[in-house]
């Protein structure tokens, strides 16, 4: 027999999914996997900031952030009760490398004084949320950020990272 499994899960803007789905069908020798082929292409071309990373990595989205309203970010397949420090700032130019195993990437710039960070359990779903509220000014336009979630468990010491969010603030 055969056996289907899911090795992950990934949050696309649906066209560029579509768009990369497409041009992978194309290409001789691709295997037609997304974590082997079509998600790699993605990030090659910079359409996908990153992966979750680590033996407790889970997914993180959020809701688009608009002038004078309410961001939320969301944190899904994690495990209960592991701690999550949401990182936000301004994007890197490159990535950092966490210094223990599993060598996960962090992409916010962690050393200009934009970072912020907020800690919080997951719950007994694994899941966490935040709200950000966005002040009402016109300025904020455009203005990119960056997101990402560290995961801890704190039993074992195990670190692992969401995948990372770019997002622009719109009206």
């Amino acid at each position: 027999g055969e056996i289907l499994a899911s090795m992950g899960n990934y949050v696309f803007d649906a066209d560029v999914l579509m768009d990369a789905v497409h041009a992978d069908a194309t290409l001789e020798g691709s295997k037609h996997d997304m974590g082997g082929d079509i998600v790699p292409a993605l990030v090659g071309q910079g359409a996908a900031i990153s992966e979750p990373c680590g033996p407790r990595a889970a997914v993180l989205y959020a809701t688009p952030p608009v002038i004078g309203g309410q961001m939320t970010l969301t944190l899904e397949g994690g495990f209960p009760n592991d701690l999550a420090v949401f990182l936000f700032g301004l994007p890197s130019a490159r990535s950092f490398v966490l210094p223990f195993p599993p060598l996960c990437e962090l992409q916010i710039d962690l050393i200009r004084p934009f970072t912020n960070l907020a800690t919080t359990s997951l719950n007994g779903a694994g899941m966490a949320s935040l709200s950000i509220a966005l002040p009402n000014n016109a300025q904020l336009e455009d203005f990119a950020l960056m997101f990402q979630v560290l995961l801890l468990d704190p039993r074992v010491t195990t670190f692992s990272t969401s995948n990372a969010l770019r997002a622009t603030i719109g009206r």
